[in-house]
């Protein structure tokens, strides 16, 4: 090891001073590029992580577009007109097509594998939601053409049958307790009638089960009273109160 400083040792002070100059030199150079590859390496950590947030935003924002569309979509199976339908229906479409589309742009922004995977989990319900929307949305009206075409006209029909049927009373039932018992049956049945109507208009607006209970419980108590109804008078009365019934019928 002597023997090899040994030379060094010998050598001139201008000489050892210059290699001393010339050694700092190169250990400050291998610093400064040691220096500069860390600070590549930070800028690069850096935009990766600028890479993530702008991902997780556009995600995060995707996300809300999903609920958006949840939400309006709820609003078909409420909505009591077609163009009410249609513009619940457009709404809930354009929420799902944004939130896919933010999905697929935080995939694309975040890169990699596991973010394309996480983006097809998201995108198959978004999908699976438009889709739904639409079915929802042919049902709805379908409930709310045979509600206008068939309910309400049919209403108007039964109405103008009762009334028929209450004033034949004194013609067509003999007897003043046998024709009170038929007035207390029709109006009974009249009324187990109005509570159908009104349920069933209800019904169609909030999809409520209660409302449906107390539907089948009118049409119940409906049935009994026109039979009974029917039971007595004369025939003329006894067709008038099978047409009320028909009415019911397409009513129920």
């Amino acid at each position: 090891m002597r023997a090899l400083i040994r030379p060094f040792l010998n050598l001139p002070v201008a000489w050892k001073l210059g290699l001393s100059a010339v050694l700092s030199l190169c250990l400050m150079a291998t610093l400064v590029l040691q220096v500069r590859g860390s600070l590549a390496t930070l800028d690069e950590a850096k935009d990766a992580q600028a890479r993530t947030l702008s991902a997780l935003a556009t995600l995060v924002a995707g996300a809300g577009d999903g609920r958006q569309a949840v939400a309006t979509a709820a609003r078909i199976g409420a909505a009591q007109t077609t163009q009410a339908v249609e513009e619940a229906l457009a709404a809930t479409a354009a929420r799902a097509r944004e939130a896919e589309r933010q999905v697929r742009e935080a995939a694309a922004a975040a890169g990699g594998e596991p973010a394309r995977a996480a983006a097809a989990a998201l995108t198959g319900p978004l999908a699976a939601l438009a889709r739904d929307a639409e079915r929802l949305a042919e049902l709805r009206r379908a409930v709310i053409g045979a509600r206008d075409r068939d309910f309400l006209p049919a209403s108007l029909d039964y109405d103008q049958a009762f009334e028929s049927v209450m004033a034949g009373l004194e013609f067509e039932v003999e007897g003043a307790e046998a024709r009170e018992e038929v007035r207390h049956r029709l109006m009974s049945f009249h009324q187990a009638v109005n509570e159908l109507r009104v349920g069933t208009l209800r019904y169609l607006a909030t999809d409520d089960a209660q409302a449906a209970r107390r539907l089948r419980g009118a049409m119940a108590q409906a049935r009994i009273h026109l039979r009974a109804a029917a039971s007595a008078g004369s025939e003329r009365h006894r067709a008038d109160v099978a047409r009320v019934g028909e009415i019911f019928l397409h009513i129920d």
